[in-house]
Formats: structure tokens, sequence, C-alpha cells
């Protein structure tokens, strides 16, 4: 449990210092970060060993932001389990010894560079309580759809709405939302094929979740 707990800080508190998508990236790289510090914790490494487990892990776990663009492939799934894998296996080498490079943040041509910032974090506070501040997915669809198909599914049943009864949808969604899924900069959304476009496309989601009255649990 401590070594989940740590997983979910580093993870969270990364996120929160860069704005990691923003800068061309996948929030899978700092879960290369966040995923060799838990399995470091979980191997019981020292400090040292989980900073080479963590510059290892990361420097070739780049992962970029247009694995969220159209069309949206089956990697966009995979990626981050692939990630969490490559992470493990990087902290087992760590615990044997190999070593990884050291300025992996403020290095020369570390992370700071590459995200144009310093990355801020106050790694001096010990607590663990951003877990508590996650939710998981109720619905298959990505983060940003959660609201909206609670507020869909509500309004349905609630008002006892067919399909028969609606003319149209508008649904005003954040920017970030409208990007990802709504047909702004990560491409159109107009003519989902596959699973993963489907999980990333609001049009669809609030179609399938009218017509359906539900939309599936993720698994």
């Amino acid at each position: 449990m401590l070594a989940l707990a740590v997983a979910y800080e580093i993870q969270c508190r990364f996120t929160a210092a860069v704005p990691v998508m923003a800068k061309g990236f996948n929030h899978a790289l700092q879960l290369a970060i966040s995923a060799a510090a838990g399995a470091g914790k979980l191997f019981g490494l020292s400090t040292d060993e989980i900073s080479n487990a963590i510059s290892i892990a990361t420097v070739d776990n780049i992962s970029l932001t247009c694995v969220h663009a159209e069309k949206v492939s089956q990697w966009k799934g995979f990626s981050p389990g692939m990630t969490g894998m490559r992470a493990v296996y990087a902290t087992s080498l760590a615990k044997r010894g190999f070593t990884g490079p050291k300025g992996l943040f403020e290095g020369p041509y570390g992370l700071e560079l590459m995200f144009s910032q310093p990355i801020l974090a106050n790694w001096e506070d010990p607590s663990l309580d951003i877990i508590k501040q996650t939710i998981m997915k109720k619905y298959c669809s990505l983060i940003h759809g959660q609201a909206v198909l609670e507020a869909v599914l509500d309004l349905k049943r609630s008002n006892g709405l067919i399909a028969a009864d609606v003319e149209s949808v508008r649904c005003d969604v954040f920017k970030g939302a409208f990007d990802f899924a709504g047909g702004g900069s990560f491409g159109s959304k107009d003519h989902p094929q596959v699973k993963e476009q489907g999980d990333y496309n609001l049009k669809y989601l609030v179609a399938a979740a009218l017509l359906d009255d539900q939309l599936g649990q993720r698994n």
C-alpha cells in the first residue's frame, strides 16, 4: 500500500507541476517515473537505487502526445501498460547495480530543458494524501467525459427520454475536453471505427448513452 501511495503521489505531483500534454508529451512519461519509484519502494531499494531506477525507466520511455491524435490507434490503450512493464524491469536492473543518468531532471538536456521550465514540487512534504483526490473512471470513456456522461444519463433517466425525443444535442465543455474528444486540435471525431476512437469521442459517447441508457463499465 505504501508503494502504491508513493507512485500516486509522484505521478500527481509531477502532473500538477508540468503541463505535460501542452508540451507535446503524454502522461505515460511521468508514469515511468512513478511506477519505477513505487516498484523501488516495493523492492526495498535504497534512495540511490530508486534514483537509478527512475532515470533508467524514464530516459527510454518518452511518450508523445500524438498518441491521442486521430485516428486513435490501439497503441493508445497499450502504451501506459508497456511503460509500466518497462519501469518494473528498469527497477529490477537498478536493484542489481545498474546506474542511470543523474541529470534526468535538471542536468544537461534533462526534463527541465525539454519542458522549458523548472519542475517545482514540494518533495519535502512527506504527506501521501493525493490518492484521496483521485478517482476511478466509472464509464468506458476518457476522464474528460465522465462528468458529461453522468449528466447525460441523469437527464435521460430523470426526464424519461427516449432516443426519438431527441432532435439535437449541444454539449458545452472546457477547451481540453473539446480538443481531446470534441473534434478540436487532436482531430475530427466524426467517424469512430474502433473502441479506442469511441472512448475518446464525446459525440459518440453522448449518443451511445442516449441510445443505450448506459455506457459499459471499465474492466
